[in-house]
């Protein structure tokens, strides 16, 4: 089972371990670490989970993610830090199924898991695959608690004096799933009281919607391999309904997806936007005609057919981001950096960058720049591609200065080096504190 050593799947952990003996259960428990939090942090989590292990006699594998690497992927590919940590979680928890055979993942889901899931998707205006919401099985993954709330579920561990922690990034409104959480979820339940029951009504419909969807799409169009992609006649594809096209199209995706694509981290999901030329009739007229570019593929239709293809166009720019630790030497592009901790100094030198320490949150990441970057200066938040119109740097210049990013967003502009200034962001007062302990980016 998965086990976070939160209240969720510590009361799995324990149900699971009564049930054990009455069904001749063999347990064991896969914890990952996913290098977001402090270190002290995720040491004290560590030994809970360690501990109550060890009492229940369950044998638990333990995996680490590199402090700060999913903050980089989420800067390389634009992905969610929720997507990405789930992504590495899953692949762990599928490691570990190959290593033995048979067995079944169980997670904590519960069923406050599903009422944000399916607002969440609601909001970003998912299709019926997205609104089924979490399901109770799919495939090797199993979620027992589905049905229980939240209180229940604290209830249950409070009564029986079990030990569970609490993770301090779920407090953070900084992701979505806890902005929702703790943002959204009160409010409607205030109005609405029954919510939970009526998504739960929501989420069977949408199954058995979905359900019927994917059969039809899968049996009646089947694509054909073609040599960078997938082909299918037009008649055929145009002649089924746009919610079945659709489906085939994120159904042939998927397979491109693992045919072509080696770098796990480059997939994105296809926006519905992207896909509408395929669910009108133009292109079924058209013969020979690119649709649908973008996200690393294209459409196309060729005489009779249309096709599925790797477009040459990288879905990924070649920006470079790299993270940063304290006390760790770092290298990018020609430099070399070193990032420490120092008493104030009174005099910067050429190329360091001076932060207040307890103005940053970590993880730390040095990246290139992107437009729409904004720095925050006291006076309010400026483009940072204005201040490199007033150094007067070109867009391969521009490329070249490094960006220094945490957790709350901009924290400094390295441009001494290239002929422009150091810029760091300023507190919240609007003025640089001189006081406390000072980090120092220092590159050559």
């Amino acid at each position: 089972m998965a086990y976070s050593g939160g209240p969720d799947s510590t009361a799995l952990l324990f149900l699971l371990k009564e049930l054990q003996t009455m069904y001749n259960l063999k347990l064991a428990c896969a914890y990952v670490d996913h290098g977001i939090r402090s270190p002290s942090e995720s040491r004290k989590e560590r030994d809970l989970v360690r501990q109550n292990c060890g009492n229940l006699d369950i044998p638990c594998y333990y995996h680490d993610i590199p402090f700060g690497e999913l903050a980089v992927l989420k800067k390389k590919t634009g992905r969610s830090m929720e997507e990405l940590a789930r992504e590495k979680r899953y692949s762990f928890f599928n490691e570990l199924q190959a290593d033995f055979p048979h067995t079944a993942v169980a997670t904590g889901h519960t069923a406050d898991d599903q009422l944000e899931t399916i607002f969440m998707r609601l909001c970003q205006g998912s299709g019926p695959a997205g609104l089924q919401g979490i399901q109770p099985v799919s495939r090797s993954i199993m979620r027992p608690l589905l049905d229980c709330s939240r209180k229940e579920i604290l209830d249950y561990l409070t009564g029986n004096k079990i030990c569970y922690s609490t993770d301090s990034s779920n407090l953070e409104t900084v992701y979505l799933r806890n902005k929702i959480r703790h943002l959204l979820v009160p409010v409607v339940k205030e109005i609405f009281p029954g919510i939970r029951r009526s998504m739960e009504s929501v989420s069977a419909k949408m199954a058995m919607t979905q359900q019927f969807i994917e059969k039809t799409a899968a049996e009646k169009l089947s694509w054909e391999s073609a040599q960078n992609g997938y082909c299918i006649r037009k008649d055929i594809f145009f002649k089924e309904s746009p919610a079945v096209r659709l489906e085939s199209v994120y159904q042939i995706y998927r397979q491109f997806f693992r045919r072509f694509c080696s770098d796990l981290y480059l997939k994105q999901r296809l926006p519905y936007k992207f896909l509408l030329p395929l669910l009108g009739s133009a292109a079924r007229d058209e013969k020979n005609r690119v649709f649908c570019t973008g996200h690393g593929i294209k459409f196309s239709t060729r005489q009779q057919f249309l096709f599925l293809e790797s477009c040459v166009v990288s879905p990924v720019k070649k920006d470079y981001v790299i993270s940063v630790e304290i006390g760790k030497p770092f290298r990018f592009q020609n430099l070399s950096g070193t990032f420490s901790c120092s008493e104030p100094l009174q005099k910067e030198s050429e190329n360091a960058v001076f932060i207040q320490e307890n103005e940053m949150v970590p993880p730390v990441i040095v990246r290139s720049w992107h437009d729409g970057d904004r720095i925050y200066l006291g006076y309010g938040r400026k483009k940072i591609k204005k201040i490199f119109q007033d150094w007067k740097l070109n867009s391969e210049q521009r490329h070249l200065i490094p960006i220094v990013e945490d957790e709350k967003g901009i924290l400094a502009i390295v441009g001494r080096l290239f002929g422009g200034k150091n810029i760091v962001r300023f507190t919240k007062k609007g003025e640089r504190v001189q006081s406390g302990k000072m980090l120092v980016l220092d590159l050559h």
